[in-house]
């Protein structure tokens, strides 16, 4: 089971807490500074606020509203000076970031839908920023998951949409997301506890009395008073637990 943060040493204090006051240039000072543990692990000093900072960061490095997101690929455009291109890739990778002479370029899968299309850009968009960042370690995929979805759905953004809507499903279309991500991020920018279970089994939001992976899936199959079962239409085989 992936839970929100477990891979991640949490050594900031008033990072988190200034992060949002912070101009790009002193972030870019800071981000680089790698953590090595006793075992020779180097890992990324980053918490959830972190990653919501690091969004904001990449926002306004592009000179692009949080609150009004342009979409990612007139992000990636920005950022790149490069258009995201669809193109028939090898292997079951979705989506990649390519350098070409001097130019870094994402091309995502033909046939990819638009919302999942989103979630590819800014994954592929986090390594870009890892890759300024110098950072290259083991749980790099799991902080670009984490790090693109808050560029789909910065939490200004999110939590706007949220105020006004409240449907799952709804609040997807209106952040031009997946309804999987629309999820995850109920719990990550509002700190509701929620479990997205389909093939792994996703915990995020404040901290709450989650039981063992496989309890949790069969509260998926029959339900539990304490927790709103929804039924993610857009992807297989996936249900979400939202905390009532």
């Amino acid at each position: 089971m992936e839970v929100a943060g477990a891979v991640v040493v949490r050594i900031t204090g008033g990072f988190a807490a200034a992060i949002s006051r912070w101009t790009f240039p002193v972030l870019v000072s800071v981000l680089p500074h790698l953590v090595t543990t006793a075992a020779g692990v180097t890992v990324h000093p980053m918490n959830s606020a972190d990653i919501e900072g690091d969004a904001i960061a990449i926002y306004g490095m592009a000179k692009q509203d949080p609150e009004e997101p342009p979409g990612l690929t007139r992000l990636v455009r920005a950022l790149l000076g490069t258009r995201v291109e669809v193109a028939h890739l090898v292997g079951s990778r979705r989506a990649q970031l390519v350098r070409v002479k001097d130019e870094w370029r994402i091309y995502v899968r033909k046939g990819t839908p638009a919302p999942r299309m989103a979630f590819d850009c800014g994954h592929e968009l986090a390594h870009w920023w890892m890759r300024r960042c110098g950072y290259h370690g083991d749980n790099i995929e799991q902080l670009c998951d984490a790090l693109g979805a808050a560029l789909v759905a910065p939490r200004p953004f999110f939590v706007a949409v949220r105020r006004r809507i409240d449907d799952v499903t709804e609040v997807a279309e209106a952040i031009g997301a997946t309804q999987s991500l629309a999820v995850l991020r109920e719990g990550e920018t509002l700190g509701t506890p929620v479990a997205l279970v389909g093939e792994s089994v996703r915990v995020r939001g404040d901290e709450w009395g989650w039981p063992s992976e496989a309890e949790i899936r069969r509260v998926a199959r029959t339900g539990h008073a304490a927790l709103r079962k929804v039924k993610i239409t857009d992807e297989p085989k996936r249900v979400a637990l939202i905390a009532a």
